[in-house]
């Protein structure tokens, strides 16, 4: 059973789960552009400042894999990540 961390320094993430040294952002969508940019805005600082590589955005009905400077985001639909 792993701890799950609310993540905030600066600019906050969702979730941190450091047993699985994971990242985690929930959003409706990522297809708004403002939206996008927040949640990978999020992802990029506090993966740098932990120094992770993989993170999660959860949404209700998109996937995608996005590849930045800090690693590996992966955006997937909140019934695909449940099971």
């Amino acid at each position: 059973q792993s701890e799950i961390y609310f993540y905030k320094r600066i600019i906050e993430t969702d979730f941190y789960v450091p047993d699985h040294n994971l990242l985690v952002q929930v959003c409706m969508s990522v297809k708004d552009y403002e939206t996008r940019e927040r949640e990978l805005k999020s992802l990029k600082y506090s993966m740098r400042e932990l120094q992770i590589n993989e993170s999660i955005i959860i949404t209700y009905d998109e996937q995608e894999e996005i590849e930045i400077a800090e690693g590996n985001i992966k955006v997937v639909p909140y019934w695909k990540w449940v099971l």
